[in-house]
């Protein structure tokens, strides 16, 4: 074996664990309770908001992932490129939309935190 063969198992192997772990937190969040598991917390969240957090925070390890298996696994040069391509960073975008909404969240929530300490 030599190293492209050793690199292309290692990130086959870390893009196929970010996958499943993506389809899981997907299920989480669309099927998750609304019920939050532990209210006596300083921040409740519900199942769904977690899921949705943690997909936020897994995106650049995930993105990182779909440009190893695209570029190692040569789906430049496939038949079916443009598809193989969509499918190989379809989590990635999600997870990158659920990062953006975050920081778009945390932007809008700083912005109005200043705005009312200046009124």
């Amino acid at each position: 074996m030599n190293r492209t063969s050793n690199a292309k198992i290692v990130s086959n192997s870390v893009y196929g664990i970010g996958v499943a772990i993506f389809v899981t937190l997907v299920l989480l969040f669309i099927f998750g309770a609304d019920c939050v598991p532990y209210p006596d917390n300083m921040l409740p969240y519900t199942l769904r908001d977690i899921a949705f957090l943690f997909a936020a925070f897994g995106a650049i390890p995930m993105i990182v992932a779909c440009f190893a298996v695209y570029t190692l696994n040569d789906v430049k040069s496939s038949a079916r490129k443009k598809r193989n391509a969509v499918m190989i960073f379809a989590p990635g975008v999600i997870c990158g939309v659920c990062f953006l909404i975050v920081v778009g969240f945390l932007a809008v929530m700083l912005v109005r935190a200043m705005v009312h300490i200046n009124t």
